[in-house]
């Protein structure tokens, strides 16, 4: 059975992996976004840099953000899955 500090470091994970990518702004650079998407996904993190870059280009471009309040990411994404799913992981 998992013990409850590694459940809570994996809690942990999983939060500061969803507010990583919804706290990326209309005006993040490229890096946030691959550095976001690492901790997302483990596999993600394993491949090269310019298929990164690319990934994390192409997941950058269809976010949509609010106008105003810093213009951060909405929706708001609720699961990681939902993030794999839309970076094409």
């Amino acid at each position: 059975m998992a013990s409850s500090k590694a459940l809570k470091n994996a809690a942990g994970l999983h939060t500061a992996a969803l507010n990583a990518v919804n706290n990326l702004t209309v005006a993040s650079d490229i890096t946030d976004v691959r550095d976001a998407l690492e901790l997302v996904d483990a596999e993600y993190a394993k491949l090269a840099t310019g298929v990164k870059a690319q990934i994390a280009e192409d997941f950058f471009l269809g976010l949509e953000f609010v106008e105003g309040a810093g213009g951060t990411v909405t929706p708001a994404f609720r699961t990681l899955a939902a993030i794999i799913e839309a970076a094409g992981l």
